[in-house]
C-alpha cells in the first residue's frame, strides 16, 4: 500500500478488528516470525492501554517513548525546558515535576499492560534531540528504568548513509554532541551515557548463536 497521509479506508482497516485480521492473514503463511504491534499516536506509551491484544503468542506490544514531546523535541533556538525541571508536561495548565519519578510513573503503563494481559512489551523507539538541557541525565534515568523492568529497548539514532542528508538532519544523532552547529563525531556526556548503558549488554548479535548452542 503506498505511503500517504490520506488513506481513510486503509487506516480504518488496520485498527481494532483490522489488526486481528491482518495478524491472522500473516499467520496463515508465517506462524513463527514475531510481530510488533503499537497503539495510536505513533505508538505513544499513553495510548497503549487502549490497544486490545490478540491471542497470538508471538506478538510483542511496543511503544515509542518521546514523552514529553515538548522537552525531547525542543528546537535549539528555543530551549525552554530542562531535565530535571518543572513545566506543564501534559497541557493541563499546571506545572509538573519532570524527573525520574515522572518517567517511572509514565512507564508503569507498560507494566500494567504487560501484567494485565500476560503479554511481552518493548520500547522500540526512544530518544531525545542532542542539544536539549539535561539530555544525558534524562537518557540515563530513562534507560535505567528500562533495565530495571527488563524491557527490551531500541534507541532512535538518526544516522542515514547519505551524507548530505545526515549532516543536515542530525538532531537525534548523539554522536554529534550538543552543539547544533557541529555535524561531526565527538565526545559528549550524552554519548557516554548511551555507551555505558549499552555496555550492560551481555547477549549480542556476535555471540547470540554461540550462546544458544550451549
Amino acid at each position: 500500500v503506498p505511503a500517504s497521509w490520506s488513506q481513510p479506508v486503509f487506516t480504518g482497516e488496520v485498527t481494532g478488528m483490522g489488526v486481528t485480521r491482518l495478524l491472522a492473514a500473516i499467520r496463515q503463511v508465517d506462524p513463527d516470525t514475531p510481530i510488533l504491534v503499537g497503539a495510536m499516536a505513533y505508538s505513544a506509551v499513553e495510548w497503549l492501554p487502549y490497544l486490545q491484544p490478540t491471542d497470538d503468542p508471538r506478538t510483542i506490544y511496543v511503544a515509542h517513548q518521546y514523552a514529553p514531546h515538548r522537552y525531547t523535541h525542543q528546537w535549539w533556538r528555543d530551549l525552554e525546558f530542562t531535565y530535571p525541571g518543572a513545566f506543564d508536561t501534559d497541557w493541563d495548565g499546571q506545572d509538573d515535576q519532570f524527573d525520574q519519578v515522572w518517567l517511572d510513573d509514565l512507564l508503569s503503563t507498560l507494566d500494567d499492560f504487560s501484567a494485565g494481559h500476560g503479554v511481552p512489551v518493548a520500547v522500540n523507539e526512544f530518544g531525545v534531540v542532542r542539544w536539549v538541557p539535561g539530555a544525558a541525565e534524562f537518557m540515563d534515568d530513562q534507560m535505567a528504568l528500562f533495565e530495571e523492568r527488563g524491557i527490551n529497548h531500541a534507541l532512535w539514532a538518526w544516522d542515514p548513509a547519505w551524507e548530505p542528508w545526515a549532516e543536515e538532519n542530525d538532531a537525534f544523532n548523539f554522536l554529534h554532541g550538543p552543539d547544533p552547529n557541529n555535524h561531526t563525531e565527538g565526545q559528549s556526556d550524552l554519548m557516554q551515557v548511551i555507551i555505558t548503558s549499552w555496555e550492560r549488554n551481555t547477549l549480542r548479535p556476535s555471540n547470540f548463536v554461540a550462546q544458544q548452542a550451549v
